[in-house]
């Protein structure tokens, strides 16, 4: 599924995952649940726990999954 938008909110089920092309500057945020952040070729793993954010600060692709249970992802771009 494609979708192109400036700001929005997806809920991932334990073991979905969703995948931002060229993030940087993206802000995302758990909204809800824990969600786990990994960027392509990046050694980082981020975890956001609920109203936590994070700004992607480098151009990559971004995988997020929750992780543990459900989760609410919000992201803004700029």
């Amino acid at each position: 599924m494609w979708i192109e938008t400036q700001a929005s909110r997806l809920t991932l089920q334990p073991g979905q995952s969703a995948r931002l092309l060229a993030a940087l500057h993206t802000r995302v945020r758990s909204a809800a649940g824990t969600l786990w952040l990994t960027l392509d070729e990046d050694p980082r793993d981020i975890v956001l726990g609920p109203q936590e954010s994070f700004e992607v600060d480098r151009c990559a692709g971004l995988l997020v999954c929750a992780l543990g249970g459900p989760a609410e992802l919000e992201w803004e771009q700029p």
